[in-house]
């Protein structure tokens, strides 16, 4: 909570200082409604970007698993979906808007954001749910004045966890499991300075860089466990309430969007995508345990292709086709006591 208060003093002030000199009139018409200025856009590699996607992985199973037909604890085929999106809502600009600056303008703007995170195992009896995590959480992305390659996000926002039904019912017959309660609240700021370049025309050439660093504060150090009966059981606990994350971006030029050329048939637009890119973060995750906790850095890195407007002024619906490679914890919910690693392939649209 004193992180938030900071971050809203030194936030107030700038408004301030910046909004001091207009005139009434320049300042509604730099204010606008249901637009997004690209100020802060979301990370292309964090685990848990609000966005629309599938995954598929094969991995090891996790504990508790129903494996009562033979199949072994290894190589399961899990399916990682997300439903969510990031959404940009009432904003206002420093200079004078200019749609061919999205990714430059400076300003600032409120945003909600809103997920869920699954993750199914279809080598299990019945295909189970495993666990579904839940996030949504509001905040200020803002594109500073004067040194425009400087970005930054603030977000709150609440997590809860719940197990799948199938999973925990078949779990529950070993005297051993327990079920965690993983609900919490966090604060996040980040900076990122980047580099967008709008004239970029022949393909293979530098689009967009970024690199990226911020901070998470948690509001919990231990969850609470029950039995079957619902039992207090020993607590989950976390090594340290902040997690750390870093990472880095690259997106290349790729074709003309094919709006652009009525003339392309469907397979030659199919085999064009507008932008090619590679991404890399690195997450310092509080590797949960009942006894001496850790953190561990995780690394999600993805390279792929993207469909679409990516850059433009107003949200478009996007289609990104990435190769992941993750090692780190488990990112869902009281698997985070678990380490995971896997090659994914994802199908991403976000609107």
């Amino acid at each position: 909570m004193r992180a938030f208060s900071v971050f809203l003093a030194l936030f107030l002030l700038l408004t301030t200082a910046i909004t001091a000199q207009p005139s009434m009139e320049t300042l509604r018409s730099r204010s606008y409604f249901l637009k997004d200025f690209q100020y802060y856009k979301p990370m292309l590699a964090d685990i848990r970007t609000p966005h629309n996607h599938s995954r598929f992985y094969i991995a090891d199973a996790v504990p508790f698993t129903n494996n009562d037909d033979g199949r072994d604890d290894s190589d399961h085929i899990f399916f990682d979906p997300s439903y969510g999106e990031y959404f940009p809502f009432l904003g206002f600009n420093f200079a004078d808007e200019n749609s061919s600056e999205a990714m430059i303008l400076p300003g600032l703007a409120l945003f909600i954001s809103g997920s869920a995170h699954m993750v199914l195992d279809f080598m299990t009896v019945s295909n189970d749910i495993i666990n579904t995590d839940y996030r949504v959480g509001t905040g200020i992305a803002l594109r500073f004045p004067f040194v425009q390659k400087l970005s930054m996000r603030y977000r709150f926002f609440h997590e809860s966890t719940h197990l799948g039904d199938e999973y925990t019912l078949s779990a529950s017959l070993d005297a051993a499991f327990r079920r965690y309660n993983v609900s919490y609240e966090a604060h996040e700021l980040y900076l990122a300075v980047d580099h967008y370049i709008s004239t970029a025309s022949h393909w293979g050439t530098l689009s967009y860089t970024r690199v990226y660093g911020g901070n998470r504060w948690l509001s919990d150090d231990a969850f609470p466990g029950y039995t079957g009966t619902y039992v207090h059981a020993a607590p989950l606990l976390l090594a340290k309430k902040n997690e750390l994350e870093t990472g880095a971006e690259f997106v290349l030029l790729g074709w003309k969007n094919p709006d652009d050329n009525p003339g392309w048939g469907w397979l030659r637009k199919l085999l064009a995508p507008q932008y090619i890119f590679a991404a890399a973060d690195m997450q310092k995750h509080n590797k949960y345990a009942l006894v001496d906790p850790e953190q561990v850095w995780s690394t999600n890195i993805v390279l792929g292709i993207i469909y679409g407007k990516y850059f433009a002024l107003q949200s478009q619906r996007t289609v990104r086709w990435q190769l992941n490679y993750y090692d780190g914890i488990n990112p869902h919910g009281q698997f985070r006591s678990q380490d995971l690693q896997y090659i994914g392939l994802d199908y991403i649209i976000d609107f």
